[in-house]
């Protein structure tokens, strides 16, 4: 999800990083410090606070492939 589009929905004309902060429930120093695409666990919070009109595209924040199998290797290599 991105950051502009996140502050132009809750922090209206202006994308109010305040108000954008007051409405998911974070600090302004939170939401000033996202990057973009902003992180998935406030996408979440965004898109359940706008009713879906938010969209929280998960492909955005999939780990690519290799970063799959490397995990689930790691994971299985452990005895």
């Amino acid at each position: 999800m991105r950051k502009d589009d996140v502050l132009a929905y809750f922090g209206g004309p202006k994308r109010s990083q305040t108000k954008t902060a007051e409405a998911l429930g974070l600090t302004k120093s939170a939401v000033n410090q996202w990057p973009d695409p902003i992180p998935l666990k406030s996408a979440i919070k965004a898109n359940a606070k706008s009713g879906g009109e938010l969209v929280l595209d998960m492909a955005v924040y999939e780990l690519p492939d290799i970063a799959r199998r490397t995990k689930s290797h790691r994971r299985h290599a452990v005895a």
